[in-house]
């Protein structure tokens, strides 16, 4: 009997964006200091480019600042000989969150610059080895195996991809069985985990950045008032366009694009900072808990695209009662109905709390939060402890 195949094509959309486009969507991520850098190299190279500013001065000094790690990675883009897509690259240094690691929607960044998975993978790759080691990994557990098999730990990187879930479980007899060790290598083996680093960016080789906010939030007759923090107003020089050759046509057009992206970028920063602002009132007016949302939850009420939302607030400030704070302290997961800074605060109210001389390990510390109303594994109460720098229940004995 013949064999029939049936084919089912599967059509895939792909959305191809101009480099204008790429452009407006990488002004989205800066902040304002790297935005300002931005602006005034714009400024030095285009003469169709003309500013105002308040504080030239204060400007001034703000350009002096410290480069910032990012600065540096950037640097060292422009600088190796290896072959690499510099324009991918710049877009995922600015997309590093704030221990190094980064976390976009790989397909959408595909999407974004029109290359291959292996392409992306070449560029990641390279920025791996970059200084600090391990940028541009994941998270913590692939920046844990990055530093394994840069350092050629084997049986250790074997331990810690295959075995993950039996460490955290303390089933240490399958592990000895299984990889054929003794008892004391596997301490050994244990002893090379834990000398691997957690986060690329560490307070030894991260420089200090200035933070220059992006909003002002003031409080005025029980109502928040929001304002956009402006530093430089950019705009185009008036100019018969019939009386300049095509590579001046060019300039022109280059900054045509920066003056829209601009405006996209500040436009939509208000609209979102607006509806966060505004969601969130009752924790600024009345010292209330934050409420529960998401990125998603943003997206939705402003009708923008999910990641455009992930985008303006990334790596954005703002000033309230002169200190500033990183926009996304206002969106909360939400774990049992609870934001993230409530459940941070408790887990800190906690350890500072405990009998110094009998800390809580992290199993004692799910109870403890049980107890004040917070339903957490304990897993995550782990990532928590780690991301506040909370040592270990050994470390803290006293």
């Amino acid at each position: 009997m013949a064999q029939t195949f049936l084919v089912s094509p599967k059509i895939k959309q792909k959305i191809k964006y101009s480099k204008n486009q790429q452009d407006s969507l990488a002004l989205l991520k800066l902040s304002n200091l790297t935005l300002l850098k931005e602006i005034k190299n714009a400024l030095s190279t285009n003469p169709f480019l003309q500013y105002t500013s308040l504080n030239d001065s204060y400007i001034d000094s703000l350009m002096m600042a410290e480069p910032s790690i990012k600065d540096d990675l950037i640097s060292q883009v422009n600088t190796t000989r290896k072959k690499i897509n510099k324009e991918l690259c710049y877009y995922i240094i600015q997309s590093l969150d704030e221990h190094g690691f980064f976390q976009e929607n790989i397909d959408d960044l595909l999407n974004l610059f029109s290359i291959t998975s292996n392409e992306l993978d070449t560029n990641l790759t390279i920025l791996h080895d970059l200084e600090p080691c391990g940028i541009a990994t994941k998270n913590s557990f692939d920046f844990m195996l990055y530093q394994l098999k840069s350092r050629n730990e084997d049986l250790a990187y074997t331990l810690l991809n295959t075995y993950k879930e039996e460490i955290e479980n303390s089933n240490i007899n399958k592990i000895i069985t299984e990889l054929n060790i003794t008892y004391d290598e596997f301490i050994h083996q244990m002893d090379i985990l834990r000398s691997c680093t957690i986060y690329p960016y560490t307070s030894t080789n991260t420089s200090v950045q200035t933070i220059v906010p992006d909003l002002f939030i003031h409080i005025e007759n029980d109502e928040l008032d929001v304002q956009l923090n402006e530093l430089i107003n950019i705009s185009l020089v008036e100019i018969d366009t019939k009386q300049i050759s095509e590579e001046a046509k060019a300039y022109l057009r280059d900054a045509k694009t920066l003056v829209n992206n601009l405006s996209f970028r500040n436009f939509n920063l208000m609209l979102i900072a607006n509806d966060l602002f505004t969601y969130q009132k009752d924790y600024f007016l009345y010292s209330s808990p934050l409420k529960k949302c998401t990125l998603m939850d943003v997206a939705n009420r402003t009708s923008l695209h999910f990641s455009t939302v992930s985008r303006i607030v990334n790596d954005k400030y703002f000033d309230y009662k002169n200190k500033s704070y990183p926009l996304s302290v206002l969106l909360c997961k939400g774990i049992s109905n609870k934001s993230t800074r409530e459940i941070e605060e408790a887990i800190q109210s906690i350890v500072m709390e405990e009998n110094p001389s009998c800390p809580l390990n992290d199993d004692l510390l799910v109870l403890a939060l049980k107890e004040r109303g917070y339903n957490i594994a304990r897993r995550t109460v782990s990532k928590y402890r780690k991301t506040l720098n909370i040592p270990s229940y050994k470390v803290r004995a006293k």
